[in-house]
């Protein structure tokens, strides 16, 4: 998605983008939902970004703080993509206990879902 965009106009490999996902996906507990679905927490990522670019990229340091912290403007983006990519942040952290919920909640409907079928009840 758009984190991935970032990382290659900053010059990452799609195998680092790729790492770096997946660096952050697994600071996530086994029993998160979050990292059921493949979903980073926004605290998740502003907290741990810097480290896992670093080790993972040959972002510098400047860049991956920049990135961590959703300033493009420090990229040389526009200010709208800056005011755009913070944005994002500010909702995925304002809606994240709610979308949790939601994806636990669908996760046992469809697990309850899945055991009547196999009991063949309704």
């Amino acid at each position: 998605g758009l984190l991935r965009t970032l990382l290659i106009q900053q010059g990452c490999s799609d195998g680092e983008c790729v790492e770096v996902f997946f660096g952050l996906l697994h600071l996530l507990p086994l029993s998160s939902p979050a990292r059921k679905y493949g979903c980073i927490p926004a605290d998740v990522f502003s907290k741990n970004f810097v480290d896992i670019a670093q080790e993972k990229t040959s972002l510098d340091l400047a860049t991956c703080q920049a990135l961590a912290n959703g300033d493009l403007r420090a990229l040389g983006l526009s200010k709208k993509a800056s005011k755009r990519f913070k944005g994002l942040f500010s909702t995925l952290s304002q809606n994240k206990t709610r979308a949790l919920s939601r994806i636990s909640s669908a996760s046992d409907s469809f697990s309850a879902m899945k055991e009547s079928f196999r009991s063949g009840t309704d």
